[in-house]
């Protein structure tokens, strides 16, 4: 019976080991009932995202609480995510079950949005499995648990790229829906409540979108002559934010009133925003993690440990430069534009260390003079 089901649905199995994969550093957690320890969760996360729920339990909108600090506004600070579904997990529980609930769905989503758009370019199960457990078990995405809406939004920036792919394959009112669905996750990246992934997604759909449309179309594209092309160019993305900043704009307008309060509001200085860069002789983390940690485990290099570690493990090392090198060689499209991806990311990520510091074009996008922490570019690398 067992077999019979796996031969109707092959991909069930690949889906469980990724559900293994993706939940299995949550296991020792789930058994002491214990959080993952960072002063963001002490301090923040775990306070807020508990009165959040606390509040919808009661059947009150998370408007404000006098309990944290001199008084908090819930639903004006985005991070506190009170519309993110997958944070209504908390609501389950009362412990802190609840906080693990939401970082395990956060990493199935990882997990699953790399496997389904693997799966979508064509890749084999077997590639797409190790692709989607390697992304939710990367340095970063670990790295980054303490950062809860980091790690919800970059989760999306998978599925968000194959409801893109999808939309290109279809035309007409299959077209649409594909597009809908772009703008469905593009939205849940806002609601998770960091601004950086969204942004950093289409930074990234833009010009994949490009190298779909006029290098390496998928299999099974409809035939378009350039008008159409450059149309869908400049459609796809313009309806994928629009559809996203309407489903999302009940937590993005308090929020944009909220940061008109905040001394970032007027930008802030070029050294500031380029704090928390991506230093060169960081790369040695790619190989060996614990580089910068002494044997008392303090950190000693430059910045945070979580915020510049790149570590996605020796072995889908390897298999990524072998890729690569065989992308080069036999000129294949994908492997050289993710390859070309995922250089690019890391220049910018090193603004001012870079030789040539081409993030001193991006600060001028609107909005991104707010911003810091560009080793959050490498987001775009991992993936």
């Amino acid at each position: 019976a067992v077999r019979s089901v796996i031969n109707r649905h092959p991909d069930l199995l690949s889906l469980l080991a990724l559900t293994l994969g993706a939940a299995a550093p949550f296991l020792p957690h789930l058994l002491l009932r214990r959080a993952p320890y960072d002063d963001d969760i002490r301090n923040y996360f775990w306070p807020v995202m508990s009165r959040v729920a606390e509040a919808l339990r009661a059947g009150r909108l998370p408007l404000w609480t006098p309990d944290l600090y001199a008084g908090f506004p819930l639903l004006a600070d985005s991070e506190s995510a009170v519309f993110f579904p997958l944070n209504w997990l908390m609501l389950l529980f009362k412990d802190v079950t609840g906080l693990l609930a939401v970082f395990i769905a956060g990493n199935l989503l990882m997990g699953f949005g790399v496997y389904f758009f693997a799966r979508q370019i064509g890749l084999g199960r077997f590639a797409s499995t190790l692709a989607g457990i390697v992304f939710a078990a990367s340095g970063f995405s670990i790295g980054h648990l303490g950062h809860v809406t980091i790690h919800n939004g970059v989760a999306f920036m998978p599925l968000v790229l194959w409801a893109l792919d999808r939309a290109l394959l279809r035309s007409g009112r299959g077209q649409i829906a594909w597009v809908m669905m772009a703008g469905l996750t593009y939205a849940a990246q806002w609601l998770a409540g960091h601004v950086q992934p969204p942004i950093f997604t289409m930074l990234l759909a833009g010009p994949y979108l490009l190298y779909r449309l006029w290098v390496a179309p998928l299999p099974g594209t409809p035939a378009r002559n350039r008008r159409q092309r450059f149309a869908l160019l400049c459609a796809l993305p313009i309806a994928t934010i629009a559809v996203g900043l309407a489903l999302s704009a009940a937590q993005l307008w308090p929020m944009l009133e909220l940061a008109s309060f905040s001394p970032r509001s007027a930008g802030v200085t070029y050294e500031y925003a380029i704090s928390y860069s991506f230093p060169p002789h960081n790369l040695v983390t790619l190989i060996w993690p614990y580089f910068f940690i002494n044997v008392s485990g303090d950190q000693w290099g430059l910045w945070n440990n979580w915020e510049t570690v790149i570590y996605v493990g020796l072995l889908p090392l390897m298999l990524a430069a072998l890729g690569a090198w065989h992308g080069w060689r036999a000129r294949r499209g994908d492997a050289l534009f993710f390859a070309g991806a995922a250089f690019f990311a890391l220049w910018l990520a090193m603004t001012n260390y870079a030789p040539l510091n081409l993030h001193r074009l991006f600060i001028e996008l609107p909005g991104m003079d707010t911003l810091r922490c560009r080793v959050t570019w490498t987001s775009d690398r991992e993936r």
